[in-house]
């Protein structure tokens, strides 16, 4: 999944919490930070990890492979409601994404 077809899952937290337990079974909620797979970039594969069991880094290495901190869970899901549901009327996930690389690359 790249960072795009997230987007669609994040809208509202109910749907949220339901995805993610699926991907990150037994991990609260507030725990997970989202890493992108080599780059950020919006067509980047998307991975969840637990914040408790990796370092507190912006960039990590696991088996060789470089991960990207983008943001907490917590955090993008709700930037991603209100991208959706308060600022832009007919935003498209491909615009969110954008926008939320473009805040992490600028503000965060």
């Amino acid at each position: 999944m790249n960072l795009v077809q997230l987007i669609d899952h994040l809208k509202n937290m109910k749907e949220a919490e339901k995805f993610i337990e699926s991907q990150i079974p037994g991990v609260e909620f507030g725990q997970i930070d989202i890493y992108l797979k080599d780059r950020l970039d919006i067509n980047s594969e998307v991975n969840f990890f637990d914040a408790e069991t990796i370092e507190n880094k912006a960039e990590i290495e696991i088996h060789g492979q470089k991960y990207i901190n983008l943001f907490p869970l917590c955090m993008m899901q709700e930037m991603v409601e209100a991208y959706k549901n308060k600022t832009y009327e007919n935003i498209t996930d491909i615009e969110i994404a954008k926008k939320l690389l473009e805040y992490r690359a600028k503000d965060a």
